[in-house]
Formats: C-alpha cells, sequence, structure tokens
C-alpha cells in the first residue's frame, strides 16, 4: 500500500508531527534535512508502523515505551483509504484510526488489513528487500565484484536482498570440510579423526578379545549375518533407486513425446515465414481500409460532378451587387424622411408660438419698450451671481437685525426666581458623607453577609453527608481517624494484584496441565490397549539388572585369581553359599534380549509409550510443584491481610481492603474539607454581623447632626442608608441652587450689555446692505426702495422671457435641419437610380423597398454559388484524400506480402496461418523443455535411451514387481537385522577382559563422536546442494525478464553509455556482462565503485518490479544511495527511480541539499514530491 502521511504522534524525537508524502501522481518523493533532523528515525517509524514497535526499541528518548504512538493513512491498488495507528504493546498494537478526531484510536485492525499492510513479509524480509541504505548499496556492489559477475548469484542476491551468494556456498563447503574430508588427505576434519580413533581401537579391541572355543564360531556367524544384512540393504537400495528412476521415466515419457511432435511439426513448417502475431488484424484492417476509401473517392467524384453543373445554372444580378452599397444606406435612410418631414412641420409650429410668448412677457415687463431692449436687461451670469448675492445678504443682515429685537423683548419679560432655602451645619455635611464613604466601603463586606447564613446552611448540610458517606458519629470521629499514605496503599494493592496474579498464573498452568495429562494418559491407554510393550526405560531397567549379573559373576569367577588370599576365600565361600549365579545372569541376559526384540517388533509404539509416560512423569512433577506454589501463596496472603488489619486497627480506620480504604480517605477528606468551610463561614458571619452594628450607629448620629431627618434607634442599616443618601441629596440640592442664582445675576447683567452692542451693529450691516443693493435694483428697472422679493418677482420674469427666446431659436433649427435631411436623400435617390437605368422615384420610401428586394435576390443567388463552390472544393479535397488512404492500404498490404515472400494479398491468410501453426509448435517445445528440465536433471537423449525399450505398461508392471520385491526384501531386512543382532549379542555375551571393555569404550566413544558430527556435516552439505541447486534454477526462471527489467533500468542510470546486461554461458558458472553502446562488453571488475553500485541498484530495481507483479507492492526506502554518484549519474537514477514509482512509490532520504534541486529541474512537479524536514522541534514542511 502507499503510503500518504506519517503521523509521528510520539516516537524518537517527534511529538505531533505529520509527514505528508505529496499527492496522488507524485510517487517519488525526496525527504531532505539535515544531519540530525531524525530522517533515520522516520525511517525506523516507517517498518515499525507495518511490523510493530520493538519492545526494547531504542526510539523511547523522548516519549516512554507505553507513550510511544505512530499512525498512517494509505492507499491500496483499488484507490481506497486506511488510516492506522500503532502502538507500543505486545497485544492488538494496530488500530483502525480517524486522525480528525482529538483521540484518532479505533478499534484493532481486522486481519486482513494486517496482511495488506505487510504484504505477507517479515520485518527482516522487507529490510533485506524494500529498503536500501548507502551501507548496503556499497556491499551489494562489492558483492558482485567478489562473485566476479556469477550471474545466478548477482539475481538471487539482488532478489533477495542477501549479500555474498559465493562467500555464503564458499563458507558451507568449509564448514562441511572442518567435518568430513574425503578422499586420502582427509584427516583434519572431525569425522575423520573420529574414524581414524574407532579403527585403531577396533583393532585394539579385537586384539584384546578372549577368544575361547565357541568364539571363531559366533564371529564367523556374526560376519555371516552382517553380510546378509549388507547384501539385503544394498539390494533395497537399488530397487529404490530403480523405483525412482521408473517414476522419472513415467513423468518424462509424454513430456519427449510432446517435445518430439512439436519438433516434427517445426520440421515441416522449417520453410513457413514467422510472421508478426498482428499481422492477420493488420491485413483484415488494410482490405477494409482500401475498400472504404475506393468508395469513398468513387462518392466523392459523383458528388463534384453533380456541383458543378449546380454552378453553371446560377446568374448573379451584377447591376445591383455593384451599388448593394448605396442601396442598403439608401434604405437606411429612408426609414428616417418620415420622421424629417414630421420634425419639419413641428417646428415650424413652435417657431410661430415661441415668438408670440416672447413679444407678450416683453410686453409685460416694460410695455413702452421693444421686445429686443427688454432681452437686453437680462443680467448675465455673473452680474445675475453678484446680484444674487447681495439680495441673500441684504435678506440675511434684515432677519438677523429681527431676531435680535425679538430676543431682547423675551428676556426682558422673564420674572424674578424664588430665594433658595438655607443649608446644614458644614461639620453636619462633612461628617454625613464620612459616614457614607465608609459605608460604601464596606459593601462587599455587606453584601457577603447577606449571602453568609444559606451559604452556612448548606456547609452544615454537607459537613453531615460526608460524616455519613464516611460512616462517621461526628466531628470528633473524624479528627481521630489517621489516614494512611497512598504509597502505603499503593504497596498493598500491588501485593494483592502480584499475588491474585500468580496465583492466576498457577492456576491456568494447573489447569493446561491437567488438560495435557488427560490427553497423555488416553494416548497412553490407548497404545495399552494393543497390549503390552516394553519401552527403553523398561529396556534400560533389563539391561542394567543383566550387567549387575554379570559384574557377580565376574566378581566370582574371573577376578578372584587377582584377589588376595582373604578375598579369594571369601569368594570361594560366596561361589559355595551361590551355585546359582550363572544360571540368573542367563536368565537376566535373556530377559534382555527378550525386552529388546519385544522392543525392536514394536519399535514405534514403543517410542510412542516412551514418550506418553515419560511426558505424564513431568506434568505430574509440574503439577504438584505448582500446587505447592499456590499453597505458599495463600500463606503469605493470609500472613498480609492480618498485617493489614492491625494497621488499620492502630490507625483508628475501619476494616477494609485496600481499594476500598482508598475510597473512604477520599470520603474523610471530603469531610475534613467541608468541616473547616463551615467553621471558616461561622467565623466571618460573627466579624460581619459585628461591622453591621458598628456601621449603623456611625451612620445614625451622621443623619441626627444635619437635622434633616430623625430616625429611630433600632432602624436597620439598610434604612439608615437610605436616609443618608437623601439627606445627602437634599445638600446638594440647595448648594447647586443658591450657586446657580448668583451666577445668574452675573449673567443676566453682562448680557444686556452685549445685546446693545449687537443691535448697534446689526443696524450697520443692514444699511450697507442696502446701499449695495440699490445699483443693481436700477438694473432691473425698478425703484431704489422695492424689497427684494419684488427684485427676485422680476428677476423670474426675466429668466422666462430668456427662456423662451432660447426655445424658439432651437426650433428654427430643427427646422432648417430637416429640410437638409430631405434634400440629400432626395439626391441619392436619384443617382441609384441614374446607376441601374431606373426611372427618378416619385416616392422615396416605395422605391427603397423595390431596391430591398432586388438586392435580396441578388446576395441570394450569389451566397448560393459560393456555397456550390466550396461544397465543390471540399469534394475534390476528400476526393483526394480517399485516393491517398486508398494508396497507403495497398502498400501496406504489399509490405505484408513481401513480409509473408506471396506474390498478391489472397495469399496472405494461407502464410499467416503456417506461420500461427509454427509459433505454437515452438512454443509447445520450449514449455515441453522447460517442463523436462523441472522433472529431471537427465539429458534428453539419455531419457530417450532409457525409455527405448519402455512403454508405459512395461513400466507398470515393472513398478509392480519392484513394489512387491521391495516389500519382499523389506520382510528379509527385518530377520537379517535380527539375526545380525542375535549374533552381535551372543559375540558381546563372552567378553570378559578388561582391555577389551576400555577399547570398546573408546571405540563407543569415538563412535558417538562421529553420530555427533555427522548431522552438522549433513546439514551443511546438504545446505550447499540446497543452495547451489536455488541458486541454478532461480537463474533460469528469472534470467531473462530479470535481466530485461535491469537492462532498462541500468541503461537509463548510465545515459546510454551502456545498453543492456548480458549473461555469458561460455564459462561455468555464467557470469554477468554489461553491453557498452559500441558494442563491447564489460565484465563486473572491469567496472568503477560508483557504477557496480548502479548495477547493484538495477537488479535490485528489476527485482522488485516481479515481486510487484505478484502483488507484493510496498514503498521502496531509499537512504543516501545516491553518495558515490556525480551530478549527472545522480540525475539519471532519480529518472529510473520516477519511471520505477509509475506503479509503486519510492521514498528517498538524503541530507544534501544539491540532490534536491536536481530532482527539481530534472522531473516535473506532479512526479515529484520534495519533504523538507528541518529539525525534530520544527513543523515539517512539503
Amino acid at each position: 500500500m502507499r503510503l500518504l502521511r506519517l503521523h509521528l504522534l510520539a516516537f524518537s524525537p517527534f511529538t505531533g508531527q505529520v509527514l505528508d508524502f505529496g499527492a496522488a501522481a507524485q510517487r517519488l518523493v525526496l525527504v531532505h534535512g539535515p544531519n540530525e533532523a531524525g530522517k533515520s528515525s522516520a525511517l525506523r517509524a516507517m517498518s515499525d508502523l507495518r511490523f510493530g514497535i520493538p519492545q526494547q526499541s531504542r526510539d523511547n528518548f523522548v516519549h516512554p515505551h507505553p507513550q510511544m504512538l505512530l499512525g498512517g493513512e494509505f492507499e491500496d491498488r483499488e484507490g481506497r483509504r486506511h488510516s492506522l495507528l500503532r502502538r507500543k504493546g505486545r497485544n492488538a498494537t494496530l488500530l483502525l484510526a480517524d486522525f480528525a478526531r482529538a483521540e484518532p484510536a479505533g478499534d484493532p485492525a481486522p486481519p486482513e488489513l494486517q496482511a495488506l499492510l505487510s504484504c505477507g513479509l517479515g520485518r527482516d524480509e522487507h529490510d533485506r528487500s524494500f529498503a536500501l541504505d548507502h551501507q548496503r548499496l556499497r556491499q551489494g556492489g562489492d558483492a558482485l565484484l567478489r562473485g566476479e559477475g556469477e550471474i545466478g548469484a548477482a539475481l538471487f542476491e539482488a532478489s533477495a536482498g542477501v549479500r555474498s551468494i559465493p562467500q555464503l556456498l564458499k563458507r558451507l563447503d568449509d564448514s562441511a570440510r572442518a567435518f568430513f574430508m574425503p578422499g586420502a588427505r582427509g584427516s583434519s576434519g572431525r569425522i575423520n579423526v573420529a574414524l581414524k580413533a574407532f579403527d585403531e581401537h577396533q583393532t585394539a579391541f579385537r586384539g584384546a578379545l578372549l577368544r575361547p572355543a565357541r568364539w571363531a564360531e559366533l564371529f564367523r556367524g556374526h560376519q555371516e549375518a552382517a553380510a546378509a544384512l549388507a547384501e539385503l540393504e544394498r539390494q533395497r537400495d537399488a530397487l529404490h533407486a530403480r523405483l525412482l528412476l521408473l517414476g522419472e521415466l513415467r513423468a518424462v515419457s509424454p513430456l519427449l513425446q510432446g517435445a518430439d511432435q512439436a519438433a516434427r511439426a517445426l520440421e515441416e513448417l522449417r520453410e513457413a515465414h514467422l510472421l508478426d502475431p498482428e499481422a492477420p488484424e493488420r491485413r483484415a484492417a488494410a482490405e477494409a481500409g482500401l475498400l472504404a476509401a475506393r468508395e469513398g473517392a468513387a462518392a466523392e467524384a459523383a458528388e463534384a460532378q453533380r456541383l458543378r453543373q449546380r454552378i453553371e445554372a446560377i446568374v448573379p444580378d451584377a447591376a445591383i451587387l455593384a451599388v448593394a452599397g448605396a442601396v442598403k444606406r439608401l434604405v437606411a435612410a429612408s426609414e428616417a424622411a418620415d420622421r424629417h418631414r414630421a420634425e419639419l412641420a413641428e417646428a415650424a409650429a413652435q417657431c410661430a408660438q415661441e415668438r408670440l410668448l416672447v413679444s407678450a412677457l416683453s410686453t409685460r415687463i416694460d410695455p413702452q419698450a421693444a421686445p429686443a431692449d427688454v432681452l437686453g436687461r437680462v443680467p448675465a451670469p455673473t452680474q445675475r451671481a453678484a446680484l444674487e448675492a447681495d439680495l441673500r445678504e441684504t435678506e440675511l443682515a434684515r432677519q438677523a437685525f429681527e431676531r435680535h429685537r425679538e430676543a431682547v423683548r423675551s428676556r426682558a419679560s422673564e420674572t424674578a426666581e424664588a430665594a433658595a432655602p438655607p443649608l446644614p451645619a458644614q461639620q453636619a455635611c462633612a461628617g454625613l458623607r464620612a459616614a457614607q464613604a465608609e459605608l460604601a466601603r464596606n459593601d462587599a463586606a455587606m453584601r457577603r453577609l447577606a449571602e453568609l447564613p444559606p451559604r452556612l446552611r448548606a456547609a452544615e448540610r454537607r459537613l453531615r453527608t460526608c460524616l455519613e458517606d464516611a460512616g462517621l458519629a461526628d466531628e470528633t470521629a473524624m479528627l481521630r481517624a489517621t489516614p494512611l499514605l497512598d504509597a502505603r496503599i499503593d504497596a498493598a494493592l500491588a501485593g494483592q494484584r502480584r499475588d491474585a496474579t500468580r496465583s492466576e498464573e498457577r492456576r491456568q498452568r494447573i489447569e493446561r496441565i491437567e488438560a495435557a495429562l488427560l490427553d497423555e494418559a488416553g494416548n497412553r491407554d490407548r497404545l495399552l490397549d494393543q497390549g503390552a510393550v516394553p519401552t527403553l526405560d523398561d529396556l534400560g531397567r533389563a539391561r542394567t539388572a543383566r550387567d549387575a549379573s554379570w559384574l557377580e559373576v565376574r566378581a566370582a569367577y574371573i577376578d578372584r585369581a587377582d584377589s588376595r588370599p582373604v578375598a579369594a576365600s571369601a569368594s570361594a565361600s560366596a561361589q559355595v553359599s551361590s551355585p546359582s549365579l550363572p544360571q540368573a545372569y542367563e536368565r537376566a541376559v535373556a530377559e534382555a534380549d527378550r525386552v529388546a526384540d519385544a522392543l525392536a517388533a514394536d519399535h514405534e509404539r514403543a517410542g510412542r509409550l516412551q514418550s506418553a509416560l515419560r511426558t505424564i512423569a513431568s506434568l505430574q512433577v509440574d503439577r504438584d510443584t505448582l500446587l505447592a506454589e499456590l499453597s505458599d501463596i495463600a500463606a503469605a496472603d493470609a500472613a498480609r491481610d492480618a498485617a493489614w488489619r492491625a494497621e488499620l486497627e492502630a490507625a483508628r480506620l475501619p476494616s477494609m481492603p485496600p481499594a476500598e480504604l482508598r475510597e473512604w480517605q477520599l470520603r474523610l477528606a471530603a469531610a475534613r474539607a467541608a468541616a473547616e468551610e463551615w467553621n471558616a463561614l461561622r467565623d466571618e458571619l460573627e466579624h460581619a454581623l459585628a461591622l453591621e452594628r458598628r456601621l449603623a450607629a456611625t451612620l445614625h448620629g451622621a443623619i441626627i447632626a444635619t437635622g434633616l431627618a430623625a430616625p429611630a434607634a433600632d432602624t436597620q442599616l439598610g434604612t439608615l442608608a437610605a436616609i443618608a443618601a437623601q439627606a445627602d441629596e437634599e445638600i446638594r440640592r440647595r448648594e447647586k441652587q443658591l450657586d446657580t442664582e448668583a451666577g445668574a445675576r452675573v449673567q443676566r447683567e453682562r448680557e444686556r450689555q452685549r445685546m446693545a452692542l449687537q443691535e448697534a451693529a446689526l443696524g450697520e450691516a443692514l444699511e450697507a446692505a442696502e446701499r449695495s443693493l440699490r445699483p443693481g435694483l436700477a438694473t432691473l428697472g425698478l425703484a431704489p426702495e422695492a424689497g427684494t422679493q419684488v427684485a427676485r418677482a422680476r428677476l423670474d420674469e426675466l429668466d422666462e422671457l430668456a427662456r423662451a427666446q432660447q426655445r424658439m431659436r432651437a426650433a428654427e433649427a430643427r427646422l432648417q435641419h430637416a429640410s437638409d435631411a430631405l434634400a440629400v436623400l432626395d439626391a441619392a435617390a436619384a443617382a441609384i437610380a441614374a446607376e441601374l437605368g431606373d426611372a427618378a422615384p416619385a416616392d422615396l420610401r416605395i422605391y427603397a423597398e423595390r431596391l430591398t428586394a432586388r438586392l435580396s435576390g441578388a446576395e441570394s443567388t450569389a451566397a448560393a454559388l459560393a456555397l456550390a463552390r466550396q461544397s465543390l472544393e471540399k469534394a475534390l479535397e476528400s476526393q483526394a484524400r480517399h485516393e491517398r488512404a486508398a494508396e497507403a492500404q495497398r502498400d501496406r498490404l504489399a509490405a505484408l506480402c513481401g513480409a509473408a515472400s506471396v506474390q498478391s494479398p489472397a495469399e496472405l491468410p494461407e502464410a499467416e496461418e503456417r506461420s500461427r501453426r509454427r509459433r505454437e509448435a515452438q512454443v509447445r517445445l520450449d514449455s515441453a523443455s522447460v517442463q523436462l528440465a523441472q522433472a529431471s536433471r537427465r539429458a534428453p537423449e539419455q531419457l530417450r535411451a532409457l525409455l527405448a525399450d519402455l512403454d508405459s505398461a512395461a513400466i507398470d508392471a515393472e513398478e509392480a514387481a519392484c513394489g512387491q520385491r521391495q516389500h519382499q526384501l523389506e520382510e528379509s531386512l527385518r530377520e537379517a537385522r535380527r539375526a545380525e543382532e542375535a549374533a552381535r549379542l551372543a559375540l558381546q555375551a563372552i567378553d570378559g577382559a578388561d582391555t577389551a571393555a576400555a577399547e570398546r569404550e573408546a571405540m563407543a566413544r569415538a563412535e558417538a563422536r562421529v553420530r555427533a558430527s555427522i548431522p552438522a556435516w549433513v546439514r551443511s552439505r546438504l545446505a550447499h546442494a540446497l543452495l547451489a541447486e536455488a541458486l541454478g534454477r532461480f537463474r533460469d526462471r528469472a534470467q531473462g525478464p530479470m535481466l530485461a527489467a535491469a537492462s532498462g533500468y541500468f541503461a537509463r542510470m548510465t545515459g546510454g553509455e551502456f545498453t543492456r546486461l548480458v549473461g555469458d554461458d561460455s564459462t561455468e558458472p555464467p557470469v554477468l556482462l554489461a553491453e557498452r553502446r559500441d558494442g563491447r562488453r564489460l565484465p563486473v571488475e572491469g567496472m568503477s565503485e560508483g557504477t557496480r553500485d548502479q548495477l547493484y541498484l538495477a537488479l535490485r530495481l528489476a527485482a522488485l518490479e516481479l515481486r510487484r507483479a505478484a502483488q507484493v507492492d510496498l514503498p521502496l526506502l531509499l537512504d543516501d544511495v545516491l553518495m558515490t554518484s556525480d551530478d549527472r549519474r545522480a540525475t539519471l537514477i532519480l529518472q529510473a527511480l520516477a519511471d520505477f514509482a509509475r506503479e509503486g512509490q519510492v521514498i528517498v532520504f538524503t541530507h544534501h541539499r544539491h540532490l534536491v534541486e536536481l530532482a527539481r529541474s530534472a522531473l516535473p512537479e506532479d512526479r515529484l514530491a520534495v519533504l523538507e524536514v528541518p529539525a525534530a522541534s520544527t513543523p515539517v514542511t512539503q
């Protein structure tokens, strides 16, 4: 899944940071940041998000392990978004998330989403395949060099992410040689040394053996039995090899037949040319295109002929088209002719009307003067403005003078005001205000006094409730209790939880052991239901008894010759007293042999029974141990509970468990807090009541001193405050009234003097304004005593006369304009009629309509002619295009005929069929060859030789015979093993020498060393063989597609200096070569260090491309992989990575700033996302 955002909520140095990896098309992400910015931490976070935070994570230096948290937003191949959260823990650490919420964690993620997140990979495999840093890149390049370009190792290393396959093979070979080295020179291996010691001790053992009369006979019998057993084992191995060969021949027989049939088909079609698989489709397309082109060309030719006939039939009106512009202008202007005639009549009537109005207005203004003289009196704009200013100034001066006279009369009529009442004494006023100020300062205390009684009652109720909740009788009982510290309670709780956990764990283990005991007992009973069978323990006890009996026989009959006389006499007496020792030894030997034979006869059931019995004994011991531990835990728990109850009693606390005590102590703390609150409120109430009494006495005395009121001595403080406020307000009102009266008298005198001066000034201003207005009145023909209203009326009359004169002149101008327009229209109509040869028009409008109809017909004819010519040109172009298309299709058919070596397209289907049959035969042959190589490592010729005289029936018959023979050999082998063991035991029974026993023990030790070393040697040889085989198979399977993909990436990274990668099969093993642009091929050891690194990177990209095709689609993480590349190679590598990221995602980490600039200059913005990581404590920006 593609990673969209990485939420570093609490990880390493990051807290609440988000890394945004760009838009959907930006699949190549370049993460840049300085050293110590946290890039390596972000890399580890990506791995931990997918596979879990390790238990001993080293990213807890800022956030403790339990608080570590990171998340991510992903997008799968279908475009679905997934938000996931990973916490630090052991179970269900991957959660669904919603990062839009303050608490993003949700339910545990389902298993299918966890599998989709990791694609079924483990952390190590993911880090090997999808994470590459500079060190791993360098190691990969060095591994290519050390492997000398061996192609299988190079491809395998790049695909699996492992390093130095040739060195691994050499280490496996060295490890195997350290255990065993075949040949004459093999003397230093552990198995070689042990075998040599075994041979030496065996020789000494044989020399030290006592050889009684029966020994030679027993020895020959043992040798014959061993030889017979070896011969039977050889026959069994040969028979097994034959069965394997028959199975292999059965598998390859149909494959060889299929390959032979495909080869014969190829031989028959040897002359057939291999055509492109898409040749039939291209031929059919070419034939269909040729037919369509011919039909299209014929249709366009017929259309062109039809259009030519239509063009010849169209004749346009050239005369009217020549004067089309003039006609259109005349028609447009003729529409205004009626309007001009109407304007002409209207203007004439208006001229007459306005002349009469001018005459009447002039006579009304001055009957004696002519209208022209009266119009001369109309003032110019400048004169009118000056006259208006004089009029306005005169009017304002007169209005001001009149207002002033009215104000003087109003003030004179005002009456005198009544006298103000007297004030109390100054000292009484000051005392009242001081008492009010003190009351104001204590206003908050008085408000609290009003709130205290209900608060006190509420506190008392809370205290009683808390005491009842705690189960305390009164406050005294509450004070006697001594709470325990939280640490002591936590310790007691931890002890309880620890013992409970230990007890639960042991009970669960006992339950599991009981279940296992039932299973094992059932298994034992099922085995014993089939009959009694001895076990290895029974055999060991029988052999111990046999050896003890042998020691007694040996002490009595063999060792007595070397003993002192006292010992000899004692031994003789023992022999006399114990004549049954040899018989007891024989019975012990017989019993041991019987147990061994019974064990060998049913060794599989005996082994299972032995395992079941040992498992039952072990489980019983474990169960008893756990029961004893449970008893110890219960005793310790009882002792701790007794100590806890004693401690509670000493502290006068109720007897209860630690968790309940913690809750009770919280209730006790609440009760004590309620008691403290209740006592504090009582103290505050007493203080507030004393303050209230003192303030009331002070305020009562101050009110009495003013003489404005006489309240009773027991009046409440609130009432006294209201009375004092009224008295103070009355005092202030009287003070203000006295001040106002004094100021009013002074102000009235000053106002009288000012009004007299202002009246004189206003009178002078009015006279000056009237003098300035007199010249303007004379201009208007008015007397000097005329008022401003008369002057304004004369101005209005003159304005009306001037407007009438202007309207008359405008009517005269419109009259002249209409006459000129009609004359122009008549001249234009006459000119067009002369051009067309028509008579002069009598009615302009009718003539314009006739011209419009004629011009419209001519234009329609001309448009039809132009359209027909345009259609003709298009038809001719289409005909030519169809003819060119037909020629191109004929060329394609000719090319196909040339490729198939036929003369005509009609022969192409047969050639295509032969090509298809040849290609299918080649595919069948290749498939059969691949399956043959997978089914057998023998050459096809060798397989054909082996199958020469065998068919399916013969193989079946021989397999049946071999199976029957194998069954018979197994029975014979069991009998031969019993005979060999019986002969060996009989031969060993007569061994009595100390030297033989010592050498036998040394032989056993050497044999044990050989047996102990063989598994390690076999593992090393088997691992070497399996790795070599896997390497060869991987080379055969992946060489083609992987080299093809890697060639493209390597060519892109080197700028075309190397065009492709090839395998050189002329050497053993095959090696990898890079082909230059000029065709020269270069081995890996001839490349520079940086080029080898780029080759390894190209191989890794090709391997990941193959894995991506198998639905393993994870982001590729690269950390400073461009350190050995110059700027040009780095640019090319970034482009190659961008191509690889089209179907996936590549995230490149670097601290080199110039790489960011190179990437931005080489790649478009829609394919590259650059992520800046300035510092771990700075927000990340994109």
